[in-house]
């Protein structure tokens, strides 16, 4: 995690009321999810890569980080009865279609406590390879395509339409920019993305 990413990171947590408990949607390795644990958090861990998930579990131990729950599960099916402090999806939620990603939204809501924080990272529509995925016919749908390389929709959001994701929250932040990603098979490369910083309007 690069020093703008941590900066990024501690804004967020800043404007946490309370720094009990969060929940990160789609984890991956978990780097966000070590960071929040290292501040105080006790961290519910979730993706469905079980390799990704086998990777975070060596990293708490090597880290002797405490407080970091992992679950294996899809993001779309995952229920809690908890209610947290902070829920971080990071270039996670645009793997699914758009009502799914509606319907993960709700639930979120739901789980935050009044004045909780989200953070979301999605793809946005300026995006090179959803330029790309245009030109060579594969949209399924507005702003969506089915990706050749993993066989599912991916969606590349218009800033109405996030606007519209986060209508029933308080909007602390919400910027278009590009970010730097270094992942398998593509390298290193960059991702036009959205970044939203909202709150729980109780």
């Amino acid at each position: 995690m690069d020093d703008e990413e941590k900066k990024l990171l501690e804004y967020i947590v800043s404007s946490c009321k309370e720094k009990k408990n969060a929940l990160d949607l789609g984890c991956g390795s978990g780097g966000h999810s070590l960071f929040l644990a290292q501040k105080g958090f006790l961290v519910d861990s979730v993706d469905s890569n079980s390799k990704a998930l086998e990777g975070l579990k060596e990293r708490i131990k090597v880290k002797s980080v405490s407080g970091v729950t992992v679950i294996n599960s899809d993001i779309a099916q995952f229920t809690s009865d908890k209610k947290y402090d902070l829920i971080i999806a990071v270039s996670s939620l645009h793997f699914f279609q758009i009502q799914a990603i509606k319907d993960i939204l709700a639930r979120i809501k739901n789980w935050l406590v009044d004045d909780g924080i989200l953070f979301l990272r999605i793809f946005s529509n300026k995006d090179d390879e959803f330029i790309k995925y245009i030109k060579e016919g594969r949209q399924s749908a507005p702003n969506e395509i089915i990706s050749p390389r993993i066989n599912k929709s991916i969606h590349y959001f218009s800033q109405e339409e996030v606007r519209e994701l986060v209508k029933n929250f308080e909007v602390i932040k919400l910027e278009e920019c590009k970010k730097f990603a270094d992942h398998q098979p593509d390298g290193q490369h960059w991702h036009w993305v959205f970044e939203v910083i909202a709150k729980k309007i109780s």
